[in-house]
């Protein structure tokens, strides 16, 4: 049974927070069990300045004109950026990009060289946040890394349930 609240990860630099909705909807994929082919999306939150904590409030997937193959995602612009778009309008500009999360076909998942080099090219362009997050989401249990400075740490990691591990 999926807990009924969100999940909150300590870093050396702050507090991430995955609200209920995104552990849910990572649940439900997982649930499905379609991992023949990878799919992904982009990360949208912001920084909750009362709570000291960057909030994971949104998840992007798969566009039209994405492609999603046996070994690979990549995303396309189309369709992630017009969602990204409206919900920093809904926010009253609060909300952010904060980066990308994507499938692997793994139970615990292991960020390939691939995934590695994407995201030290994702860091180096210019965002609202020092630091951009990638989630992988595997077959039993999903991890959370960040970039900063584009050095990669693993930052957290939770079973299908939303339980640290």
């Amino acid at each position: 049974m999926l807990r009924k609240t969100g999940l909150r990860i300590k870093t050396p630099s702050m507090a991430i927070y995955i609200e209920e909705n995104i552990l849910l909807e990572i649940s439900n994929y997982q649930k499905q069990r379609q991992f023949k082919l990878e799919s992904g999306g982009i990360i949208i939150g912001y920084y909750d300045s009362s709570e000291s904590a960057l909030r994971i409030t949104n998840i992007t997937w798969p566009q039209i004109d994405d492609i999603c193959g046996r070994y690979r995602f990549i995303r396309k612009e189309t369709g992630h950026q017009e969602i990204m778009d409206r919900l920093w309008e809904q926010s009253g500009y609060k909300k952010s990009y904060l980066g990308e999360w994507h499938t692997h076909n793994q139970r615990r998942p292991i960020p390939s060289l691939i995934d590695c080099n994407n995201w030290k090219n994702i860091s180096k362009r210019q965002h609202n946040f020092n630091q951009q997050f990638f989630i992988i989401i595997g077959t039993m249990c999903s991890g959370i890394w960040m970039t900063e400075d584009r050095k990669i740490q693993k930052v957290g990691e939770w079973d299908n349930n939303g339980t640290i591990m």
